[in-house]
């Protein structure tokens, strides 16, 4: 895009850190020579996604971000133009063969959109299913209205910190905690790691606040700002939890992170009657 990039990676080690550290100071230097400047060209660090391996639908869920993003930004509107956009891997998917670098694989996300579909029927089905995403994408954007506008489809690939199954998300977690817990308490690492262990603990015990209130993940993006259960789930993350307004405004779709303040106000006022029940009925399944 003009002032960002987004990858979909898949690495048989660990070795993220340093792929993206080569990756972005290969560019940098490479861009700085070309246009004869200097400095940094990236914005501060990279922001990490994991991505559950073992279900493919949630890697064509990213792959569905990246490849429509030009449509989002206004820059392709069909899905011919989208294949003409020179920074974008969908002409690959689509099943144009110049030009395309070895190290793309596109197999798990093809097979799994042609649900089993076998040779050029695989291409045909994927043409089909981005255009019915096109489409969809274009009839979204035309009803939304200023800063209200709906971003619910794409809100855990946005503003998530995993995407993946509760079992994955579990594992994460404790990956998270062990990595803080081993490394040195004035190590800018153990700070990241604490930072990804206080947003993993507070996506599970929203996990479990949901349960407990009777919701589900599509909820949020259905009930009002100022409903009474999204303002409990508020108060319980704030009072728990060391996440950020910011943080808990984008999970609970909340909008601006004034409503927290106001949620939390609400709640311990006893003013709505709801939050409060629902306040309740948190208080009870954390002890």
């Amino acid at each position: 895009m003009g002032n960002h990039y987004h990858l979909l990676l898949e690495t048989p080690v660990a070795n993220l850190v340093a792929g993206m550290r080569w990756l972005q100071g290969s560019y940098t230097v490479r861009h700085n020579v070309r246009h004869r400047l200097v400095g940094h060209l990236f914005q501060g660090r990279y922001k990490a996604i994991p991505v559950d391996p073992e279900e493919p639908s949630y890697a064509v869920t990213v792959a569905d971000y990246i490849h429509l993003n030009p449509v989002r930004a206004r820059m392709a509107g069909s899905q011919e133009e989208l294949r003409r956009f020179p920074w974008c891997s969908h002409r690959w998917c689509a099943g144009e063969r110049s030009g395309r670098p070895g190290w793309l694989t596109m197999d798990r996300i093809l097979w799994e959109v042609a649900a089993g579909e076998g040779g050029a029927r695989v291409v045909r089905r994927y043409r089909e299913y981005v255009e019915r995403r096109i489409e969809e994408e274009r009839t979204r954007m035309e009803g939304r209205r200023g800063r209200e506008a709906d971003e619910n489809p794409w809100q855990q690939v946005r503003r998530g910190w995993v995407l993946g199954a509760e079992e994955f998300r579990d594992k994460v977690v404790e990956l998270a905690v062990r990595t803080a817990a081993g490394a040195r308490r004035d190590s800018h690492v153990r700070k990241g790691a604490l930072a990804c262990h206080d947003e993993a603990a507070a996506e599970r015990m929203m996990v479990q606040g949901m349960r407990t209130l009777g919701l589900k993940g599509g909820d949020m993006g259905t009930l009002r700002k100022n409903d009474g259960r999204k303002q409990a789930l508020a108060w319980w993350l704030r009072k728990r939890t060391t996440v950020t307004s910011a943080w808990v405004a984008g999970r609970l779709e909340m909008g601006h992170i004034s409503n927290i303040g106001r949620a939390v106000a609400a709640v311990e006022s006893g003013s709505n009657l709801l939050a409060r029940r629902s306040q309740k009925k948190l208080i009870r399944c954390k002890d």
